[in-house]
């Protein structure tokens, strides 16, 4: 793909999936701009590309107006406190971060946009395990824990309004769950959680039965997905990005680390009642067809990820499966 030379601004830049995103474009000659909220945060995770000519830091929160007189080519939000903490104690700043971010950077009125969104806008969809673009499931909007949700969804629809009333190519991106060098360990999600209690505890422990089955995707095939949206994307659209190819239950993906490094894995009967397992989706897959058609397809299957994100976090471990 190529970017060569044009000026890219990533909101969110700290975060995992738009950190990927800027060292991906780097490589393709693009002219980053970064805006950060953590200088400290910022430096220690580009600390390889600090001294690029073509990488430049911006050290601003989000929901703060961004002055820039440069002309931007693609501008990218991914600025979003996703992790359980974030969503459910600060659920202000959570919503805020999504629309009010998506606000500033639209202002800036970029030749293409692109939001980073979330399969979380689906909500709860009423027997249908595999989610399409055109689906739009029920969201409590006085729950408190929908900040985030109700957050993309809001961000989603200002994205298309600044498209229609501006005239600002806009395209939206829903990843599913994302994994692989560079996540953040026990933010609630389940690579991370897995990671962290291999770390401490040598085993992992489901608070559920691990019968909720979800569908994930490998860090590099989700940035090539990410880049094919922004590039290819039809304007005013949304597109998942998805690899049916690496689905899975909660047991069968604590089953390939469990495996893979030897340790076991044992059920906590005593967390089954809480929030995130009762509040927990039994099934949420979603469909590539509409990513594959602008030519992408997933090249790193699950079993594969997941040795590569046990190398990355595990480095002195032995995996023992071929």
């Amino acid at each position: 793909m190529d970017f060569n030379n044009k000026t890219v601004l990533v909101s969110g830049a700290n975060g995992f999936l738009p950190s990927a995103l800027i060292f991906r474009l780097l490589q393709s000659g693009a002219n980053i701009i970064a805006l950060c909220r953590n200088r400290q945060r910022a430096e220690e995770r580009f600390q390889a590309v600090i001294d690029n000519s073509k990488f430049k830091m911006i050290i601003q929160d989000v929901c703060e107006p961004v002055n820039l007189t440069s002309t931007i080519d693609y501008a990218i939000h991914g600025a979003s406190p996703a992790g359980k903490e974030s969503r459910h104690e600060y659920p202000v700043d959570t919503f805020n971060a999504n629309l009010i971010g998506c606000k500033n950077l639209l202002e800036l009125k970029p030749k293409r946009f692109m939001l980073i969104s979330s399969v979380d806008v689906y909500g709860q969809i009423i027997n249908k395990e595999r989610f399409s673009e055109e689906d739009n499931g029920y969201l409590d909007l006085l729950n408190v824990r929908n900040a985030y949700s109700l957050g993309k969804r809001a961000a989603e629809t200002l994205t298309v309004l600044y498209s229609a009333q501006y005239n600002i190519e806009t395209v939206i991106a829903r990843p599913f769950q994302v994994y692989g060098e560079g996540m953040v360990i026990g933010d609630g999600r389940l690579h991370g959680d897995f990671i962290q209690q291999i770390r401490n505890n040598n085993k992992i422990v489901l608070k559920s039965d691990g019968s909720a089955k979800r569908s994930f995707m490998y860090i590099d095939d989700c940035i090539e997905g990410l880049l094919t949206v922004l590039q290819k994307g039809e304007n005013k659209n949304s597109y998942n990005v998805v690899d049916e190819k690496s689905e899975a239950t909660v047991f069968e993906l604590a089953k390939l680390y469990a495996d893979c490094l030897n340790i076991p894995i044992e059920f906590d009967y005593e967390q089954r009642n809480s929030i995130e397992v009762t509040e927990a989706l039994p099934c949420v897959l979603g469909s590539s067809e509409k990513l594959r058609s602008l030519g992408w397809q997933a090249k790193i299957n699950l079993k594969d990820g997941v040795k590569k994100t046990i190398n990355s976090f595990l480095p002195e471990r032995e995996c023992y499966v071929s």
